[in-house]
């Protein structure tokens, strides 16, 4: 019976070892994929990169400050949207066309945005996967 126990006694710590390096790994991976959403280089909140081109989902209500509407021509202005990764690296980015069109009612009901790099680059950035 003790030789039961001990075997599930260390069979428990090596488990417990492994996923707490496996969990480390993970955050590590997250960090490098989370980014501070600014907005005329103030900061709104946050997102994440999803795609190795840099794409990026964040919350409407982060990217909301950003948006203005000219009264007599109906013009959408967009004032300079930027995400800074925890490296300190920055990139300009724009909103999905869509999000302005069709998808407008959608994105600010269920409060999400799709932001793109402006200048496409050959940086591959790493990304957490949806799903």
């Amino acid at each position: 019976m003790k030789k039961i126990l001990f075997i599930v006694l260390i069979f428990t710590v090596f488990t417990k070892m492994n996923a707490q390096l496996i969990d480390k790994q993970r955050l590590i991976h997250a960090k490098k994929s989370v980014v501070r959403i600014l907005i005329d280089n103030k900061p709104s909140g946050t997102g994440f990169v999803v795609s190795k081109t840099g794409q990026i989902i964040t919350c409407w209500h982060v990217i909301q400050p950003a948006i203005s509407v000219d009264e007599t021509t109906k013009q959408i202005k967009l004032k300079k949207i930027t995400a800074e990764f925890i490296s300190g690296e920055k990139i300009d980015l724009g909103i999905y066309t869509y999000l302005f069109q069709e998808g407008y009612k959608e994105a600010l009901i269920y409060d999400y945005c799709f932001l793109e790099p402006s200048i496409k680059t050959t940086t591959s950035y790493e990304f957490l996967k949806l799903g």
